[in-house]
C-alpha cells in the first residue's frame, strides 16, 4: 500500500473490541495492545492511511466496565468510519450457550452512544476536507430537492457530490476522475464539490 499508487490508502481493521476478556471470549486471537500497534505501524508508515473498523455491542459477559474501555479506545483511535451490530445469539455456537447474555435493551443503549461516536469522529474527518482539491471517481447519479447530482469516491473512501450542471461536458460519469474543491456539506455524509476543471 505504501509503495504502490493504484492502492488507495483506506483499510478495512475489524476490531471487534478493545477488552482483552472480550476479545478472547470471542475467539479472537488479537490483543488491544497488538491492535494498537498495527495502528501505530500503518499510521507511521502511511501517515495519510484512513482506517474503518467493525464492532460488535452487548457481546455475552461485556461488563460496562469493558464497554467504556471499546468506547474510550475509539476515540482516541479515532476511526473514520465504524459499522456497529449488536450481538445477536445464533443457536449452536459457543456464545449463544454462554450464562451471561446481554440483555436486548442494554445491547440498544450501547449500540447507540458507539453509532453517535462513530457520527461524530466522520464528520470531523470529512470536514478536514473542505477547501482541499481532492481526486472523485464518480459512479452513480442522485436526486436531492429536486436537483441532480454524480457521486462517487475520493482516494480515502469520502462520498463526494457535484452538480450535474458542472460537469454535463464531461466523461465523470464513465470514470473518469475529476479534480474538484470541497466547499460545503451537501448531506450529513457527502461533500459538496465545486468543479475546478473543465475537461
Amino acid at each position: 500500500m505504501k509503495e504502490e499508487k493504484k492502492i488507495c490508502h483506506y483499510l478495512d481493521l475489524p476490531i471487534q473490541h478493545a477488552s482483552d476478556r472480550i476479545l478472547k471470549r470471542m475467539g479472537r486471537r488479537t490483543t488491544r495492545a497488538q491492535l494498537t500497534a498495527t495502528i501505530e505501524k500503518l499510521r507511521k508508515e502511511i501517515p495519510d492511511i484512513v482506517l474503518r473498523t467493525t464492532l460488535i455491542t452487548g457481546f455475552p459477559g461485556e461488563t460496562e466496565e469493558e464497554f467504556d474501555i471499546t468506547e474510550k479506545y475509539l476515540e482516541k483511535v479515532h476511526f473514520y468510519e465504524m459499522h456497529v451490530f449488536k450481538y445477536s445469539r445464533r443457536a449452536g455456537t459457543k456464545a449463544a450457550a454462554m450464562p451471561d447474555q446481554i440483555p436486548e435493551q442494554i445491547k440498544g443503549v450501547r449500540s447507540d452512544r458507539l453509532l453517535a461516536l462513530e457520527q461524530k469522529m466522520s464528520e470531523e474527518f470529512r470536514k478536514g476536507f473542505i477547501g482541499e482539491k481532492v481526486s472523485v471517481l464518480f459512479e452513480e447519479m442522485i436526486t436531492v430537492d429536486g436537483k441532480e447530482y454524480l457521486v462517487g469516491h475520493t482516494p480515502e473512501y469520502v462520498k463526494a457530490a457535484l452538480p450535474k450542471e458542472e460537469c454535463e461536458k464531461m466523461h465523470a460519469a464513465s470514470g473518469v476522475i475529476l479534480e474538484a474543491e470541497a466547499k460545503d456539506l451537501l448531506t450529513s455524509d457527502i461533500l459538496l464539490l465545486k468543479n475546478t476543471i473543465a475537461e
